[in-house]
């Protein structure tokens, strides 16, 4: 099970990795010294659409380390639940001596999980985009005991037709609880322009090509549904998806009565609520409104 609390860049907002780093270092211990490798993953998508149909993802990676040898490991990634507000997912990782070409089969490890998430592939599909990412990483100690592994990336999802920037820092859960993972990650971002969460890079491609779809709305949802639902949202309102406003007013709405917010917490909330999209686009990029979700993110998992 890989845990992991993803945070992502505004827009127009630089995320540097040795300016994290320094930040990291201040607030943590470092096991061991920083790290950097390259990686270009290839996700593969099937014509039915049975991965994205439960939620799985499928990816042959390369990596390329300097001192060590080159890599290749074939991934599949199962639906996130949510642990103590830190996403999770099932994760199953073989390795390969060479990126797979359509119809290649595959390896029986993955071919088994996929069959008992009722996704019947036997072989790869056909990879649809590539991610190239620059990733700066560091294993640190938790102020609970815990051990988490911190990783920034550069890049950029490539499809045949179009790309979207890569610009996100991951903190992993190596030991330890998942709600000291998110406390550390609520400390650690309030000092940068980065916002909680944010599309996966599966779900990036995916949706530059078109076959994302928004989140659906969940009859009697808890507050951890409704704070799933709400960040994707703002992704699709991000994206200028602007037919969504309903359904992101609606799901706003829905949490803040579950979470009996703070006056403070609830103004910002009444602000959303009746802000015209024209002027909510800039305010769901702003440093402010990050700041207010890690806040909404704290509060649900509090």
């Amino acid at each position: 099970m890989e845990l992991e609390i993803k945070a992502s860049a505004l827009s127009e907002e630089e995320l540097r990795a040795d300016q994290v780093l320094s930040l990291a270092e201040q607030l943590f211990e470092f096991l061991g010294e920083p790290r950097s490798v390259f990686m270009e993953a290839h996700y593969h998508d099937d014509p039915k659409g049975l991965l994205r149909a439960q939620n799985w993802a499928l990816r042959a990676r390369y990596e390329q380390e300097a001192g060590f040898q080159e890599t290749i490991i074939a991934t599949v990634k199962g639906p996130a639940e949510d642990h103590q507000g830190v996403p999770g997912r099932v994760e199953i990782n073989t390795a390969l001596t060479a990126l797979p070409e359509a119809g290649d089969p595959l390896p029986a490890e993955l071919s088994r999980s996929l069959h008992l998430a009722e996704v019947p592939l036997d072989h790869w599909p056909g990879a649809l985009w590539t991610t190239r990412v620059e990733r700066s990483f560091i294993d640190l100690k938790l102020p609970g005991g815990g051990r988490a592994e911190l990783a920034i990336d550069q890049g950029m999802v490539i499809t045949a037709g179009n790309s979207h920037p890569i610009s996100e820092l991951e903190l992993e859960l190596r030991e330890g609880a998942p709600a000291e993972l998110l406390t550390a990650a609520a400390q650690l971002c309030e000092q940068l322009a980065v916002r909680p969460m944010g599309r996966s890079k599966a779900a990036r491609g995916l949706q530059l090509l078109g076959r994302l779809r928004p989140p659906e709305a969940q009859p009697q949802a808890d507050q951890t549904q409704l704070w799933g639902r709400l960040w994707e949202l703002e992704e699709w309102l991000r994206e200028g998806h602007h037919e969504q406003l309903s359904n992101y007013r609606e799901t706003l709405q829905a949490l803040a009565s579950k979470l009996s917010p703070s006056a403070q917490l609830q103004q910002r909330i009444d602000m959303l609520l009746h802000t015209p999209m024209r002027q909510l686009h800039p305010i769901l990029n702003s440093k402010t409104h990050a700041k207010f979700l890690w806040d909404v993110l704290l509060k649900v998992h509090g």
